[in-house]
């Protein structure tokens, strides 16, 4: 599960936001759980910023707000994680 991965290290949520498919599975697949539910849970209304980003194809200012969001609540997710 993915939350049995937290002992072994954390990731910041910007580390987890800058994953490709070049990483490993825990990387992509479990840690990518993790963001999108602390984004689900906490920041609800920035999820529906990037929808509405790539759904509009505005995908340049959408990877822009992800890095952007990555650094503003890396410490908030760092805290979730404990």
């Amino acid at each position: 599960a993915a939350i049995d991965l937290i002992p072994s290290g954390k990731l910041s949520l910007s580390t987890v936001f800058d994953t490709t498919y070049s990483h490993d599975s825990n990387r992509i697949y479990r840690w990518g759980y993790l963001a999108v539910r602390f984004m689900l849970e906490n920041h609800p209304q920035d999820v529906e910023s990037l929808l509405a980003l790539s759904r509009s194809g505005q995908f340049a200012q959408w990877a822009q707000q992800v890095t952007v969001l990555g650094q503003q609540y890396d410490a908030e997710f760092e805290r979730w994680l404990d």
